[in-house]
């Protein structure tokens, strides 16, 4: 996906469990903590990942965790973002 640079980026996650999971993000395998820039929700199952003004650091793979209790799953596919100046 590619996105430009400064511009806002809005990844959606959905997961299925029992208890439900909680959803996290990481970047390039690495878990993410919220910041100005980056900052993440999880409600019934789904995750919101909004990045504000895009920076070339931000490119890589992305990727949800479902976490509960009982198990955490790393989602199948990830979201390669590729940054590109104005």
């Amino acid at each position: 996906m590619d996105v430009t640079e400064s511009s806002n980026l809005t990844l959606t996650c959905k997961a299925i469990g029992v208890p439900t999971p909680v959803i996290t993000w990481k970047h390039g395998g690495f878990h993410i903590i919220e910041t100005d820039r980056m900052n993440y929700s999880s409600s019934d199952g789904y995750g919101t990942l909004t990045i504000t003004n895009v920076q070339e650091s931000d490119n890589g793979r992305w990727s949800c965790l479902a976490t509960n209790h009982v198990d955490s799953k790393l989602s199948p596919s990830d979201a390669l973002i590729r940054v590109t100046r104005k």
